[in-house]
């Protein structure tokens, strides 16, 4: 869930908005996961640059624990 925030948080601070809101929220960015994880087969992503900033975001934190760890 944490992932799903921040990757909100940071495509409203980048003015990338969704079709039908005003603003992205975790449930917004959860349902485009989703949807892409379920239909990845059929070539279409809906709304990829959410699916770039999740991956650019999960690789942040992956980086950030592993630093912790060293």
């Amino acid at each position: 869930m944490n992932i799903h925030q921040a990757v909100a948080d940071s495509l409203n601070k980048k003015g990338i908005l969704p079709f039908s809101a005003r603003e992205w929220n975790v449930l917004n960015v959860q349902q485009v996961v989703y949807w892409n994880t379920r239909n990845k087969g059929e070539g279409y992503v809906k709304y990829p640059e959410v699916m770039a900033e999740v991956a650019l975001i999960a690789k942040q934190m992956q980086d950030e624990k592993a630093r912790e760890v060293q």
